[in-house]
């Protein structure tokens, strides 16, 4: 009897290591499908940018849903919400929102030791169209789908945001 009770504490014993094992595999598995996932919406060149929060020399801020960047193979489009101070009036700055499209830009992305992204989308200055002070748009892009955006004007400070991709809009 107490050989029987003895091997029911062993084989007790193993399947809860072996559940434990699955777990974490199962964790690890999650972990990497999802970063398969980023890697393919970045690689595809047709995702979005969802801001949550905007951070500026004004403070930090929640930002609605109604805001993105839209990132294509031939064109950008942003409309973000903007906090913080112009130094000049005109040109767009005055309406309290970053609101821009492109179809001429140098889009540059590096990956990091993690395979994190970093891309840095710059306009053609001959072909600017809209919000012609945006000096450059720079993603940096987690493999767990998070993101930050720094966007740089020459009429405006910086502004930084923080949210997530993906590929639906």
């Amino acid at each position: 009897m107490k050989t029987q009770q003895s091997l029911l504490l062993i084989i007790i014993g193993i399947l809860c290591l072996t559940n434990v094992a699955v777990a974490q595999n199962s964790k690890e598995d999650k972990k990497a499908a999802l970063a398969d996932i980023v890697r393919k919406v970045v690689n595809s060149d047709d995702y979005f940018f969802a801001p949550r929060y905007a951070n500026s020399s004004g403070g930090s801020f929640d930002v609605s849903t109604d805001y993105s960047i839209k990132i294509k193979k031939d064109s950008i489009y942003a409309y973000l919400p903007y906090y913080g101070n112009a130094q000049t009036s005109g040109n767009d700055v005055a309406d309290g929102t970053i609101n821009f499209t492109w179809t001429a830009f140098t889009y540059v992305v590096n990956q990091d030791k993690k395979g994190n992204y970093d891309i840095v989308i710059t306009p053609d200055r001959k072909k600017i169209g809209t919000m012609n002070d945006v000096k450059s748009v720079t993603l940096k892009i987690s493999l767990d789908g998070s993101a930050s955006v720094q966007v740089l004007s020459t009429n405006r400070n910086p502004i930084n945001f923080d949210g997530s991709i993906g590929n639906r809009y």
